[in-house]
């Protein structure tokens, strides 16, 4: 663990509501050693705060700032460079595939999306994606190589719709009725365009799929 790895958390009223998954996505990682919750807790302001645990080999820091706006109706590039992410189900300490694509972002872009060699849907910088195509959610399975998000688990939990993994080409996502991305941090983010489509309007249905996470992840 050379340059060290980071966990990126949300933290509301001086806790973190989603702690268990990112502590068990650690322990999965064999990251060591690893905080306590209470001396994590110790450090936490009252306000909604953006929390980033750093851990080396020598220790962990924390980096606290506050959670700013939420996230919603995302503009979203398409990033020409195959991605390959080696160790999806685990934190990897190597973002420089994320890093140059966040990198080339234009003006007006909010992220980047990673396809696999094949052209297939992977995920993007900082979210995993989701899309609604025949009454059923889509998303990337893990041989496309995401990583395998807090918020895409709990997502596919607690969808309304049913949920199918799979390998889709962009053209795929592009069909669909609506898009949005998932992140620890902000949730359920609706996303307003991919490339050159541009949905016009959030459905009220994600709309308020978005509010009911909001509410059972983050009480």
């Amino acid at each position: 663990m050379n340059q060290g790895v980071i966990e990126t958390m949300r933290s509301m009223h001086g806790h973190i509501p989603l702690w268990e998954h990112h502590l068990s996505r650690l322990m999965r990682s064999g990251i060591t050693p690893l905080p306590r919750y209470d001396e994590i807790r110790a450090q936490l302001p009252e306000r909604a705060s953006r929390v980033r645990l750093h851990l080396t080999a020598n220790g962990w820091t924390l980096d606290i700032e506050p959670l700013g706006d939420p996230w919603n109706a995302l503009t979203i590039g398409v990033w020409p460079e195959p991605f390959f992410n080696p160790n999806p189900s685990t934190k990897n300490a190597d973002r420089t595939p994320y890093q140059a694509a966040w990198d080339q972002r234009h003006e007006g872009c909010d992220d980047m999306l990673l396809l696999t060699a094949e052209g297939f849907v992977s995920e993007t910088t900082r979210m995993n994606l989701f899309w609604m195509r025949d009454d059923a959610l889509r998303t990337a399975d893990s041989s496309c190589t995401p990583l395998a998000g807090i918020a895409k688990c709990l997502v596919k939990q607690w969808s309304p719709w049913p949920v199918i993994e799979g390998k889709y080409p962009l053209e795929h996502l592009l069909g669909a009725s609506f898009v949005f991305g998932t992140n620890a941090v902000r949730g359920v983010v609706w996303i307003q365009q991919v490339g050159q489509k541009r949905w016009k309007a959030e459905p009220d249905l994600l709309a308020r799929f978005r509010a009911q996470f909001e509410q059972n992840a983050y009480r």
